[in-house]
């Protein structure tokens, strides 16, 4: 018997997996969703005989491994989804805004996850906590204080000296979904700004000519994304922005 061999593929929100095992002239496939593999798919191919059937598997392979599949030796852990929440995005120079409630937000992430392709899931979070104990000293603090303002002091400082990792580059080609989804003050650099503004204009000007070469108005979505477009027009030229929990909000009587 051939072992069993995992292949995965992680591209955009996808997070799928395939196995494959032979036993003399029998092929058998599983697939689906990692983290739902009790909601698996099985199939079998019987080649009449081993030597067809081991030609066949390792042809089978190399389509999966075409198509983005990486053998793994171990399952992955399905990425937990995406949890809304309310952000507002302040550019590094002259304090320009941009509001996203968390039903917004969920749709301008994962749209820029899957189909723009200009964030990636699969970048791992970086700690910051080692600089902690050094906001602590430089404030002269002995732990985190609870007083409102001395904490407003504590954070000041925490986000002063953790400047450049929030607002450093991880990817040459992607920009880390972390600094949308992870609540650390995430600082989107310049260059990223520049990148989600090149990678999602030529998305949504595509989807927006093709609906209105039909005589269709556009989405609400689509002019969503054109404010989120014509946002990291402004940002990249100052500095890019810092992604911050919007935890005040005002709404007029009229909404």
């Amino acid at each position: 018997m051939q072992e069993r061999r995992r292949f995965e593929l992680h591209k955009g929100n996808k997070e799928l997996f395939w196995e494959i095992w032979r036993l003399h002239g029998v092929i058998t496939m599983r697939s689906g969703k990692i983290g739902r593999e009790e909601q698996a798919e099985e199939k079998e191919v019987d080649s009449g005989d081993y030597r067809t059937a081991e030609v066949k598997f390792d042809t089978l392979i190399r389509q999966k491994m075409m198509r983005g599949y990486r053998e793994v030796f171990r399952p992955s852990k399905p990425i937990p989804p995406l949890v809304g929440r309310d952000v507002r995005l302040v550019t590094q120079e002259d304090n320009k805004g941009f509001f996203m409630d968390a039903g917004d937000f969920e749709k301008i992430v994962n749209w820029m996850i899957d189909p723009v392709g200009v964030l990636s899931k699969q970048i791992k979070v970086p700690d910051l906590e080692r600089w902690q104990n050094r906001a602590l000293r430089l404030c002269r603090f002995s732990e985190i204080p609870e007083d409102d303002e001395d904490f407003d002091i504590f954070r000041n400082k925490l986000r002063e000296i953790t400047h450049n990792d929030r607002s450093r580059t991880r990817d040459k080609n992607t920009v880390p979904a972390f600094k949308f989804t992870n609540p650390q003050y995430w600082i989107i650099n310049a260059d990223e700004s520049e990148k989600i503004l090149n990678t999602c204009k030529i998305i949504l000007n595509k989807r927006i000519r093709s609906r209105l070469d039909k005589g269709k108005p556009i989405t609400s979505k689509q002019e969503l994304y054109s404010r989120w477009v014509k946002f990291n027009e402004v940002a990249y030229k100052k500095g890019g922005y810092e992604v911050r929990d919007a935890i005040v909000k005002f709404v007029t009587q009229k909404g």
